[in-house]
């Protein structure tokens, strides 16, 4: 860097730049160059007071902050130091600042716990004046986060410059006034080294001066806090760090090196989240190793000097201290190489507790490099030291890095990435010697950015936009929605058709997912994050029709559904709100659950004991099926003598004709138009069927079948020829109950006389006059029970197919299709992860590289299980471009590879071992690895050599063997899983020559008729346990074993025959059989045989 001219920098107070005549020299240590500075002298403090926060001169610092360039950096700094942290990381800053600043001083109300009548109202007020102390190493974003923020949130703020960067601070307070912000709002100082401990000094016993923040090191840190302390002030203090970066066996070694050595020599190390610490497992130790030295040789061409020549020389003393006792320089090279303020990088290995360089925090391009046998030494090594700012986990397994990173006492922790990682809307901040508060804009306003489906007016489509979600208030309750329904009434609204309390607006009623976080005062103390809910309709909890269990009926459902916010604050406010403040009407039906995370009102949030597979089908519950099923259970209440009809078989109306079945009602009847509808109606237990359509006159039509006409008629449709048919239809004392919603200006016409004197009654039903809390977990049991087999009445679509969603129901649908709901998937969860039939299940596969086992593997992974696939190499013969782990991580998938040989004892303790190590269980264990030297050469008994047979039967039964024994003693001593109960699942790959045998392969064919067997007695063996083993019995598939047997077409076409199905199997019929024997759907097999073969079984002989 060149000579800088001679400039002035004056201090920035009140809007205006004041000089003085002090001048101090400014060193540029990449060149030991200096230029004088004239700042002013003297403290000025800031105005004192609030300022009203202002989101236009947010944006507009933001534009002025892209003119940045390296006229303002005085230190030597990269260009990642320049562009990333400093310039664009500041931009985020403003960004985020300018998208939430209307929210710093909104009131939170806190329901009193006395009574419901009462309401504590908490505003954040701003505090005063604010003292923002940045250092020089990233000048322009620690400037602009010491101040940015306290000013967001209406207070004044006073930046105390680091006198080795005085220009790019002075920037920030030029860049206040030119975006128009008022004077006294920002003011800066300008001091030399000599003054800054009295003027820090008098800047923290100021009484206009009500908190201080302060980015610096430990000690000078320890200082300031002292000082505050004995003026009873708070401190925000991020200090200095010893951050440390673990890399697990399966990490991606090169992804892992090159962050290590980023994050050690970035800036010359001059960085507080700098990874000071390498701490590398033992079986990955070298490769790693190799890898480090040769990016740490790229990138140490392109390394900056130091800011100070002293700092450096100390760093230096370290080394020769750590070599004295022992250490030594990956790659070789001697000594500390200092020159000036530039030190040469170096990677320390042999290094101890002992050496001064294992406590200290270098902030030099240090690191050091310490191995670990297990994830326990690890957790330790990385805590041991006195700092704890941001850590870094390497692995492909994320849930052990999670459960890692809640272990390690770090402020933050950053799972495959490295540990100089910060972003303006996340909290940032250290523990133990590091400080203590937290940076970030989450940490000021609290608000929560999601997307969500937007309906910018009456008749606009549905659209995905990002939006910002209030503080969730203490009688509420953040969910995650996983799975939302869409009927009618969310269509009809969108296009004005019903009371709306504005645009634009989050739609969505049938939300299903699960809870995030509950607020203080919520009722249910049972519910916490992690639960499984469905969303139903809000009430008020309060009116009499609440108490009695008819929330459906109560007064104000239309205010809290449709007109207002379920929210009960004063001003009744949304929670949601656009990037640019715009409020958009939230909470619908107390939900609004066409979000990806919704605050949601505690009324309209019911617990259910699903399993994951289970919450993709019951949306409808919350309010289709629920108005259906409530209007017979709490309205109609037939007897089982009785008669029912129903008219329309949409959701309501199966619901309703599903829930008198459920009672045992003597007769139901479907009535519709759509012939499809009706016969699907009489397959699920309609006792008559009317097809109205054809049908001149409904009350004929009814009393050809019932001739004193059926006691209850439920009407869904809410046409008015069709409610007078229907009373006119009823028996003597019956009743009509109308669900259906007619239009605004429809008008009934009865004869009143005739009403009288038959005691008819006529009666509305709005969401079936039930309580949410008690129809909805009945209706879950009764789906459990087979009776209400909801999960085959609706159409999945996926979040693309939304619009074609809507417009199948806004058309009826295709009269080929029996459905009669929707569920709009809405892309708010993993479909791997969230929608399988195996979420959340840990699963062991043998052999999983190719063939059988590779096609397990990807299904396991794509019905939500995390796979381990073990095999002696990752890919089929080592193709490393099919690596079956890589392939799932590809798709979203979780999977590590453990490399295995089936028959080795110690290789098999190891797998399970490790699994259960690394994933906390073992839910699945499938003993797949076989060998079959016959297939390619098949030999009769006299030609089939010893050597053959103990071969097979050492990989085939011992492998099954071992397998069966360590992974079923891990699975004895866990928990039962949550979702299906289960200890654990085996499942053994035999063959359907272990049954039929095969000429040429005695030792092939006695090993998995031996596996037969074993299956059958280790299944009664773990019966007692919760345990279920089974076996699968493949016939001829499409393996590259059935490849060496079928080396022309013709043989394969010879072998398709002998098929009943005529065609060989697939390893996808494998894989498919093999999740049906790990899920719950095989909840009362253990012990079975099952054989996917075509039907070859079926045949007395080959």
């Amino acid at each position: 860097m060149s000579l800088l001219e001679s400039r002035t920098v004056p201090l920035w107070i009140g809007n205006e730049a004041v000089l003085s005549g002090i001048t101090f020299p400014v060193t540029n240590s990449a060149t030991v160059a200096t230029k004088p500075l004239r700042p002013g002298s003297g403290v000025v403090h800031g105005s004192g007071g609030s300022c009203s926060p202002g989101r236009r001169i947010c944006y507009e610092s933001v534009e002025k902050k892209r003119q940045l360039s390296y006229g303002q950096v005085e230190t030597p700094i990269d260009d990642f130091m320049v562009h990333q942290i400093n310039i664009q990381t500041s931009i985020d800053l403003l960004e985020e600042l300018a998208g939430q600043i209307m929210h710093t001083t909104d009131a939170v109300v806190q329901p009193s716990k006395q009574s419901d009548d009462m309401l504590a109202m908490v505003f954040r007020e701003p505090l005063g004046v604010q003292v923002g102390i940045a250092p020089w190493n990233a000048s322009l974003f620690l400037g602009m986060r010491a101040v940015a923020t306290p000013i967001a949130c209406g207070n004044t703020a006073i930046l105390k410059a680091s006198e080795k960067t005085p220009m790019a601070h002075h920037f920030i307070g030029r860049l206040f006034h030119d975006a128009g912000f008022p004077a006294g709002v920002l003011n800066v100082i300008q001091h030399s080294q000599e003054d800054a401990v009295s003027i820090v000094n008098a800047l923290v016993s100021d009484s206009r001066v009500r908190k201080i923040n302060f980015t610096g090191s430990t000690a000078v840190g320890k200082i300031i806090a002292a000082n505050a302390a004995k003026h009873c002030k708070p401190v925000l203090l991020e200090l200095g760090g010893k951050s440390a970066q673990l890399v697990l066996p399966d990490a991606d070694l090169d992804k892992a090196a090159q962050a290590a050595a980023i994050g050690a020599f970035t800036h010359h190390g001059q960085v507080c989240m700098s990874t000071e610490r390498i701490l590398v497992s033992e079986s990955v130790l070298d490769k790693f190793s190799e890898k480090l030295a040769a990016s740490s040789t790229r990138l140490s061409e392109n390394i900056r000097p130091g800011a100070s020549a002293e700092h450096t020389s100390k760093v230096a003393a370290l080394l020769e201290d750590a070599r004295a006792k022992g250490a030594r320089i990956l790659g070789g090279g001697e000594g500390a190489h200092q020159d000036g303020s530039f030190l040469t990088p170096r990677i320390l290995v042999n290094v101890t507790r002992e050496m001064k360089i294992w406590h200290t925090e270098t902030f030099a391009p240090i690191a050091l490099l310490i191995p670990f046998s297990t994830v326990e030494e690890a957790i330790a090594l990385a805590n041991d030291t006195t700092y704890g700012l941001s850590a870094s986990v390497y692995t492909t397994n994320i849930p052990l890095a999670i459960e890692i990173g809640r272990r390690l006492e770090s402020g933050s922790v950053h799972i495959n990435s490295m540990t100089i990682h910060d972003e303006a809307h996340m909290p940032h901040g250290g523990v133990k010697e590091s400080g203590w508060g937290r940076f970030g804009v989450p940490w000021a306003p609290r608000n929560i950015r999601t997307k969500a489906y937007v309906v910018q007016g009456e008749g606009d489509p549905f659209t995905l936009c990002d939006v910002v979600l209030d503080e969730v208030q203490p009688n509420e309750v953040l969910v995650e929605i996983w799975y939302t329904g869409i009927c009618h009434t969310d269509v009809v609204v969108q296009h004005g058709g019903m009371p709306l309390g504005g645009y634009p607006a989050v739609l969505g009623h049938e939300g299903a997912g699960v809870v995030r976080w509950t607020g203080s005062a919520i009722k249910d103390k049972s519910l916490k994050p992690g639960d499984s809910v469905l969303l139903s309709f809000h009430s008020c909890r309060q009116c009499r029709f609440c108490l009695e269990g008819r929330c459906g009926t109560c007064p104000h459902m239309t205010e809290t559904n449709f007109v207002r916010p379920a929210r009960r604050d004063a001003e009744a406010k949304s929670p949601i709100s656009l990037l640019d403040g715009t409020k958009v009407h939230g909470q619908f039906f107390g939900q609004s659950s066409m979000s990806k995370l919704a605050v949601v009102a505690e009324a309209s949030v019911i617990k259910v004991d699903a399993r994951p597979e289970e919450l993709r089908a019951l949306p409808p519950l919350g309010c289709g099926y629920l108005a259906g099923a409530g209007t017979v259970f709490n309205v109609v209440k037939p007897q089982v003598q009785d008669s029912v009809a129903v008219v329309g078989m949409g959701a309501v109306g199966i619901a309703a004709m599903l829930a008198a079945k459920s009672l045992g009602v003597r007769q139901v009847i479907a009535i519709d138009v759509v012939e499809s509808k009706l016969k699907a109606a009489s397959s699920l237990g309609a006792t008559h069927i009317v097809n109205s359509a054809a049908e001149p006159d409904l009350q004929t039509a009814l009393h050809a079948i019932i001739p004193s006409g059926p006691n209850s008629i439920i009407d869904t449709t809410g046409l008015v020829g069709v409610l007078e048919a229907s009373v006119k239809a009823l028996a003597h004392g019956g009743t009509l109950a109308l669900v259906g919603v007619p239009a605004p200006t429809a008008t009934m016409r009865l004869n009143a006389l005739d009403l009288l004197l038959s005691c008819k009654r006529v009666i509305g039903v709005i969401e079936g006059a039930a309580d949410p809390h008690i129809i909805i977990p009945k209706l879950f049991e009764l789906y459990r029970d087979g009776k209400f087999p909801v999960d085959c009445l609706a159409k999945v679509y996926p979040a693309e197919q939304l619009d074609k969603a809507i417009t199948d129901l806004e058309s009826g649908l295709n009269s080929s299709i029996h459905l009669f709901a929707l569920i709009v998937i809405l892309p708010m969860a993993s479909a791997i992860a969230r929608a399988g039939l195996l979420a959340g299940k840990v699963s062991v596969i043998t052999g999983a590289s190719s063939g059988l086992g590779q096609a397990m593997a990807l299904e396991f992974a794509k019905q939500g299980a995390t796979v381990v696939c073990a095999d002696q190499t990752p890919g089929p013969n080592g193709n490393k471009n099919q690596l079956t782990h890589e392939i799932i991580g590809d798709r979203g998938g979780k999977a590590v590879f453990i490399s295995t040989n089936v028959a080795d004892k110690s290789d098999m303790l190891k797998l399970i071992r490790d699994s259960a190590n690394q994933f906390g269980r073992i839910d699945i264990m499938v003993n797949n690895a076989g060998i079959a030297p016959e297939a390619s050469e098949p030999r009769p008994i006299w030609e089939t050599s010893l050597q053959t047979f103990e071969r097979t039967w050492g990989v085939n039964m011992r492998g099954v063997f071992l397998g069966c024994k360590y992974a079923g003693t891990q699975m004895m001593r866990q928990e039962r899983n949550r979702g299906d109960g289960r200890a654990g699942t085996i499942i053994n790959i035999g063959s359907i020559l272990g049954v039929l045998g095969k000429p040429g392969t005695p030792a092939y064919s006695a090993t998995k008729g031996a596996v037969i067997a074993f299956t059958r007695a280790v299944a009664m063996d773990y019966a007692p346990h919760s345990i279920h083993c089974n076996s699968i019995l493949p016939g001829f598939t499409r393996t590259p074993m059935i490849s060496a047997m079928t080396e022309n077409v013709e043989i394969e076409r010879e072998m398709a025959q002998r098929h009943p199905l005529k065609r060989l199997g697939e390893p996808q019929d494998i894989a498919s059989a093999a999740v049906f024997l790990a899920s719950s759907m095989s909840d009362g097999i253990t012990g079975l045989n099952l054989s996917v073969d075509g039907g070859l079984h079926s045949q007395l002989s080959l």
